[in-house]
C-alpha cells in the first residue's frame, strides 16, 4: 500500500467521526466567513497582473502561482474564488497532518484532540497578516504541498519517496519561503509523536541519520525552485532576484556583528515578546511555547530520555531559524510555521487530559473551545481592521474622481504629491487605548527593556501601516502606478504622469494647500497636480520640516 492510499485511508476515517468533522468545518466558517464576504483590495493586490501574468513572480522565486496562471486564470482581482480556494487547502493541510498524528501514534490520540488541533491551526490570528493579501502568497497551497511531502518521507517506500517529497517541497517553496519553516516544523512534531508512541528506545545515532535523511526534500526542493525560477525568468528575458541565503548570512562577516546582533534582539523582543501585551497571536505562541518547554523537561525527566528533552529545544528554535541564519527579525505574515506549532500544542494538552480523566479532559476541551473562539475572534478583527482602511481607500478615490472632474478633468495625467497618512478610523480600531492597562504594561517594559518609546502600539503588525494612496505612490517602477491601477479597478481611468511631471510638479506643489482644502488640485497645460500631503525630501529640501 503506497503512502497515497494511507493517506486517503486515514483522512477518510478522521472526517467519517462526525464531532472532528463539524468542529473543522464550523471553525473554518467563524473564522473566514467575513474575509469571504468582505473582499478588499490593498498593498500588493493591484498588481497581480504584474507579479502571475507579466513574470514579475518568478523573478522572486515564485514561480507555482505563475505556471498556474497559465492553465486557471488568477491573475485577475477576483477575491471569493481565490479566498475560498486558499481557505481550502489550509483546512486540508490541517486535516493531512492530523490524519498523520493519528497513524503515527497508532489511532492513541483521540478525534477531539485531533480536532483542536486542526481547529487552533486554522484560527490563529497570525495567519491573518497574509490572508488579506490577494492570492495570501499562495501559503494555503503551500501548506497542503508540505503536508503531503511530509506523508510522503515518513510513509512512502524507497527512492520513491525522496522524489515525490522533493517536487513538492519544492512547488511549496515556489509559493512562498517560509513554507521551509513550516517543513522543519511538521517533521519535528511528527517525528516527535513517533518517538513517544515507540516501542523501544531510538538511538540518537539512529535518531540523527533519520533527521538528515528528512532534510534531503528541503535542500532539494530548494534546488528546484532556484532551477525553475532561473529558468522562467531567462524564457521571460527577466533578471532573479531571488532570496539568496549565502548574500543574507553576510551579515555575520559585517564590521558590527555585535551591534547587528543587539538591534535584532531589540526588534525580536518588541514584535515576539512585548507585543504580546496586544496581539493575541503572539501571546498565545508565548504561552504555547512555555507550556511545550515545560511538558518537554517533565517528560525527558520521567523517561529519563535526553532525547526527547533536545527534540523539544529544537522544535522551539526552528522558528527562528532562518532569523539567525539571515540576522533579521521574520514578520509576522512569514510565520506559517507557528500554527502548526500551537494547534500541535493544543493537541497535546488535550490528549494528555483524556489519559488523566474524564473531568480533566472536559476542562481541556473546554479550554480548546476558549482558545479557538479567541482566536476566530481576533482573526475577525484583522479582517474587519483590514476592509475599514480598504472602504477608507474607496471613499477617498471616489471623492478624488469627483473632485478631479469638478475642478480639472481626467483627460490629462495626474500627478499624486505626498502621501496620506494613517485613517482615523482605522488607527482608532487597531490601536490600543492609550488609557488602558495593556498600553501602560508595554510602556514600561519597553522602557526597562532601553527601546525608545512610541505614542501607539497596534493589535496587528503590518495592517496599518500602509494604504493604497502612500504604497502606490512609490511601488515598481514608475510613480504612481498602482495609484493608478486602484483608482481603474474602480472604475476610474486616469492616465498616469511621466518622471519629468512629477520632477517639474514639486515646484508648484510647494505653496498648494493639502487635499481635501479648496486648490489642492491644480491643472497645467499638460497635466493636473493633485497634493495629497505634504513632500518631506521637497520640503527639507526648502528648509521646512513635516515633523514639526
Amino acid at each position: 500500500m503506497n503512502w497515497a492510499t494511507k493517506l486517503w485511508e486515514e483522512v477518510r476515517g478522521l472526517t467519517a467521526k462526525k464531532g472532528f468533522t463539524f468542529s473543522v468545518l464550523f471553525t473554518t466558517a467563524l473564522s473566514y466567513f467575513y474575509l469571504w464576504t468582505h473582499p478588499s483590495m490593498g498593498v500588493d493586490d493591484t498588481c497581480v497582473q504584474r507579479y502571475f501574468a507579466d513574470g514579475f513572480a518568478p523573478t522572486q522565486g515564485r514561480s507555482t502561482l505563475f505556471l498556474l496562471n497559465k492553465v486557471f486564470h488568477v491573475a485577475e482581482f477576483t477575491p471569493f474564488v481565490v479566498d475560498f480556494l486558499g481557505v481550502l487547502f489550509l483546512v486540508l493541510a490541517a486535516v493531512f497532518l492530523a490524519a498523520l498524528f493519528r497513524r503515527l501514534s497508532q489511532n492513541r490520540i483521540p478525534a477531539t484532540a485531533l480536532a483542536v488541533f486542526c481547529c487552533a491551526m486554522v484560527s490563529f490570528p497570525l495567519i491573518g497578516e497574509v490572508f488579506v493579501y490577494y492570492l495570501h502568497n499562495g501559503i494555503g497551497l503551500a501548506y497542503t504541498l508540505t503536508a503531503l511531502a511530509v506523508w510522503a518521507m515518513f510513509l512512502g517506500d524507497g527512492p520513491g519517496r525522496y522524489i515525490c517529497a522533493s517536487l513538492f517541497m519544492g512547488a511549496a517553496l515556489s509559493c512562498y519561503e517560509s513554507a521551509a519553516m513550516t517543513y522543519l516544523m511538521c517533521i519535528a512534531l511528527v517525528m516527535l509523536v513517533r518517538l513517544y508512541a515507540e516501542a523501544e528506545k531510538t538511538k540518537f545515532s539512529v535518531y540523527v541519520k533519520e533527521m538528515l535523511l528528512l532534510l534531503i526534500p528541503l535542500m532539494a526542493g530548494m534546488v528546484f525552485r532556484s532551477l525553475l525560477a532561473n529558468l522562467l525568468c531567462l524564457l521571460l528575458g527577466r533578471e532573479a532576484n531571488m532570496f539568496s541565503l549565502t548574500e543574507a548570512m553576510k551579515w555575520i562577516l559585517g564590521p558590527d556583528v555585535l551591534g547587528h546582533l543587539k538591534g535584532m534582539v531589540s526588534l525580536f523582543g518588541r514584535y515576539y515578546f512585548v507585543n504580546g501585551l496586544a496581539n493575541l497571536g503572539v501571546a498565545v505562541y508565548l504561552l504555547a511555547a512555555a507550556v511545550f518547554f515545560a511538558l518537554s523537561c517533565v517528560s525527558a525527566a520521567k523517561q529519563k530520555r535526553g532525547l526527547l528533552f533536545l527534540h523539544g529545544l529544537l522544535i522551539l528554535v526552528i522558528p527562528w531559524s532562518l532569523s539567525i541564519l539571515q540576522g533579521t527579525v521574520i514578520p509576522y505574515r512569514s510565520m506559517q510555521s507557528l500554527p502548526v506549532f500551537v494547534g500541535a500544542v493544543a493537541m497535546c494538552l488535550v490528549f494528555l487530559a483524556w489519559r488523566k480523566g474524564k473531568w480533566l479532559y472536559r476542562i481541556a476541551l473546554f479550554g480548546g473551545v476558549v482558545l479557538v473562539y479567541n482566536q476566530a475572534f481576533e482573526l475577525n478583527k484583522t479582517f474587519y481592521v483590514d476592509y475599514l482602511k480598504y472602504e477608507e481607500d474607496v471613499t477617498t478615490c471616489r471623492q478624488l474622481a469627483y473632485d478631479l472632474k469638478k475642478e480639472a478633468t481626467l483627460e490629462k495625467p495626474v500627478v499624486f504629491i505626498g502621501t496620506i497618512e494613517e485613517y482615523g478610523t482605522v488607527e482608532t480600531y487597531a490601536y490600543l487605548d492609550e488609557d488602558s492597562l495593556r498600553y501602560e504594561w508595554i510602556s514600561r517594559i519597553r522602557d526597562k527593556m532601553g527601546s525608545d518609546s512610541e505614542n501607539s502600539y497596534s493589535t496587528v503588525q503590518n495592517l496599518v501601516w500602509y494604504n493604497i494612496f502612500d504604497w502606490g505612490l512609490e511601488a515598481f517602477e514608475g510613480r504612481g502606478t498602482e495609484l493608478i491601477a486602484f483608482f481603474k479597478w474602480h472604475g476610474y481611468h486616469l492616465l498616469g504622469a511621466q518622471e519629468w511631471m512629477y520632477e517639474d510638479a514639486e515646484a508648484y506643489a510647494r505653496a498648494m494647500p493639502v487635499w481635501p482644502r479648496p486648490g489642492s488640485i491644480r491643472e497645467t497645460q499638460e497635466y493636473v497636480i493633485v497634493k495629497l500631503g505634504e513632500n518631506e525630501e521637497s520640503d527639507s529640501q526648502t528648509g521646512e520640516s513635516v515633523l514639526e
